[in-house]
């Protein structure tokens, strides 16, 4: 388990990161885990 500070470092982490992906209502499809993989390999 993580200690509350450790929670908060993430939590601060996370904040200053953008959103590369979105999920609607479709769900995980084929083609969003395809593309997910090339912009994970392109960082």
């Amino acid at each position: 388990m993580l200690t509350g500070k450790q929670k908060s470092f993430l939590r601060g982490m996370l904040n200053t990161m953008t959103p590369v992906f979105q999920v609607g209502k479709g769900g995980i499809t084929e083609n969003l885990l395809k593309q997910l993989d090339e912009v994970l390999e392109a960082r």
